[in-house]
């Protein structure tokens, strides 16, 4: 923007020439050009237009005929609102406004837009004066408030939000709707008061001060009178609310909701006095049960060790549905999960395994974590839409070492990272049972560094002492200590620093990645570099060949690694490709990891017979066991090849 003002044309503006423009006009310039902060300056009775680069994209396709404009003549549609706010500008008296509505024409048709702008008025009558524009668009967080309010208008649950020292903003249409609370107090202490109990208001105190201390999300569980029940027709509803943070880290506002779970929490009650009174055979049959259920051995890889933990409740407390869960894929990745039943006893048990057993079954046939999580939603709601279950599902990809995960409604998993500090691997949806249909929450991938644990847990673990926040800091505390990261059995560790004692059903499984042990035999090489293709395709058929495989097992084999080099040839512009193969899976496995754009597989013949395009993965399809294509944190595509080869020297 410097060179452009430097060769523009002042002289045929009103302006002049910079050789002729006042000290306080020249020293202004030089400050907006070198700030990265949209500026522009308006002067001259004229208003002539001098803004710096970061203003440009504020003036749409008009930037950069915009530089050296009259404002009148740029800004026609919005100056019978602007032109008066400039003209007060100059008189002296700055002007300020925030989230300000304009409708523009600056990219060729209206659209709404909104501004947080302030005017200042520079330099004098005498010498030349002005107005100093700062501006910033916020039409993003503006349209994100909105469609925030709209969709909590839209849903059934009582939706608020409240400042980070807890004065109520608002709330939806749905808390009006309950209390019918006048307006004036409808968002205030004294609203609140008059429909939750003070002995409510006392208990969740506390710990509304912790989560402002801490700034960690809070939940609560309270009583809340409707306005069409009498004086002790309180219903109860769990509280839950999350800061909302600024890019900087400070916390905005709290967002929170209030769901009615009093007939849930009936219902437990009402369970729980029928459960006790044949308690201790129910107990012993439902341990035992929930033992047999849960998987015998985990996987074994170099590099990785798995450990698990399953502790019923203690005497005089019901058994529940809690399960831990890992098993290995045919293409060699790992799907672990860890769940709890809402409920208890052998039926919370049965429908344990039921659900274990239909994130089982769906994995094997997509593995990917949120269509698996709605298809055992859709079993759960089919078999027993009477139950509830959160459960947090992730798939390992030993040979990347990320894990792509998606939760339903279950506490998330903690990572201790190598440097001894623990993150929580965030990721929310609805708990199965409760989805009705709804589209599931995209899945989320990290990565898993060498020396880190990965904890799942259920909320046995945290809430012993119905002190969510403080289980989760003791948790937290134990597994950044070294001395559980370097234990035989972590899991066991963590329930020895964790708990006391165990009153509800516990379940833990810790992944510790000890180093990114090389487990398969690998290549790089340009995917258009003919000559090396060739050779790792020698090199992998002499390995198939040396584990026993048959000359038909590895022609097919080097036919399907052909076809997939071939497909990224067609999908990249020659960028370098991985190649792995993995013994250690029940067959072999061909992994082909481009830096593409990535591409959607079908299995199945392009419509237009004489297409080549798809055709290569329909053959590769067809000479392989399984092929899968999933895209890369990183960016580009990982196929992976199970190879119909049956391995019989290794």
């Amino acid at each position: 923007m410097r060179d452009r003002i430097a060769a523009f044309d002042w002289a045929s503006t009103p302006v002049g020439p910079p050789t002729t423009w006042p000290p306080v006009l020249r020293t202004m310039v030089e400050v907006i050009l070198d700030s990265r902060f949209p500026m522009m300056i308006f002067w001259g009775p004229e208003l002539v237009q001098i803004y710096n680069d970061a203003y440009a994209p504020l003036c749409g396709r008009r930037h950069p005929q915009a530089l050296g404009q009259r404002a009148h003549d740029c800004w026609p549609e919005v100056w019978d609102t602007v032109g008066p706010l400039l003209d007060r500008a100059r008189s002296g008296t700055p002007v300020w406004a925030e989230n300000a509505p304009f409708v523009l024409q600056r990219n060729g048709y209206p659209e709404q837009a909104y501004f947080t702008f302030c005017y200042s008025r520079l330099g004098d009558p005498v010498a030349g004066d002005g107005v100093l524009c700062c501006n910033v668009e916020t039409t993003e967080a503006v349209a994100r408030e909105y469609e925030f309010r709209a969709m909590a208008n839209s849903i059934a649950n009582i939706v608020y939000t409240h400042t980070p020292d807890g004065a109520i903003e608002w709330a939806n249409t749905r808390w009006h709707e309950y209390t019918r609370l006048p307006e004036d107090v409808a968002t205030n202490v004294e609203g609140w008061a008059r429909v939750v109990p003070r002995e409510d208001i006392d208990m969740i105190l506390p710990i509304l001060a912790r989560a402002f201390t801490n700034g960690e999300p809070y939940e609560a569980e309270i009583r809340i009178k409707p306005a069409d029940g009498g004086d002790d027709a309180y219903r109860w509803h769990l509280l839950r609310a999350v800061p909302m943070r600024a890019t900087d880290g400070t916390i905005m506002r709290w967002a929170g909701s209030a769901t009615d779970i009093h007939d849930r929490r009936m219902a437990e009650i009402a369970t729980r006095e029928r459960l006790e009174r044949e308690f201790t055979r129910e107990h012993e049959t439902s341990v035992a049960f929930q033992r047999a259920a849960l998987p015998q051995r985990l996987p074994r890889l170099p590099g990785l060790t798995f450990d698990a933990i399953y502790e019923a409740a203690g005497e005089g407390a019901l058994v529940g549905g809690d399960w831990y869960d890992a098993f290995r894929l045919s293409d060699g990745r790992i799907v672990i999960s860890v769940g709890d039943v809402i409920g208890s006893g052998l039926s919370a048990a049965v429908t344990m395994v039921a659900t274990r057993q239909s994130i089982r079954g769906a994995a094997q046939v997509f593995p990917e974590p949120a269509a698996v999580l709605d298809a055992a939603d859709r079993a759960l709601r089919s078999e027993q839409p009477d139950r509830i279950v959160t459960t947090f599902l992730g798939i390992l990809d030993p040979l990347t070492m990320t894990l792509t995960y998606a939760s339903a409604g279950h506490p998330p998993p903690l990572l201790r990272l190598p440097t001894g500090a623990v993150v929580e691997l965030e990721a929310c949806d609805l708990p199965l049972g409760l989805r009705n249909d709804l589209p599931p929450a995209p899945a989320t991938t990290a990565a898993l560094p060498a020396n880190s644990l990965l904890v799942l847990y259920t909320d046995g673990l945290t809430e012993v002492t119905r002190d969510v926040i403080e289980g989760d800091r003791r948790l937290r505390a134990a597994i950044a200590r070294d001395d559980v990261f370097a234990s035989p059995s972590p899991a066991a560790a963590i329930r020895r620093t964790v708990l006391d004692e165990v009153t509800d059903d516990v379940a833990i499984l810790t992944l510790r990645v000890a180093a990114h042990a090389e487990r398969e035999t690998r290549w790089s090489f340009a995917s258009i570099d003919a000559v090396t293709a060739t050779f790792v395709r020698r090199e992998i058929a002499a390995i198939l060949r040396a584990a026993g495989a048959t000359l038909a097992e590895t022609g097919d084999a080097e036919l399907v690694f052909g076809e997939l080099i071939g497909n990224v040839v067609r999908h990249t512009n020659g960028d370098a490709v991985d190649v792995a193969l993995d013994l250690t899976a029940g067959s072999p496995v061909l992994h082909v990891l481009d830096r593409g754009p990535g591409f959607t597989y079908y299995a199945r013949l392009p419509k237009d017979s004489m297409s080549e395009s798809g055709r290569g993965l329909f053959i590769a399809t067809a000479l392989a066991k399984d092929l899968s294509v999933t895209p890369r944190i990183e960016g580009g595509s990982h196929a992976r090849a199970v190879l119909a080869v049956k391995l019989r020297g290794v």
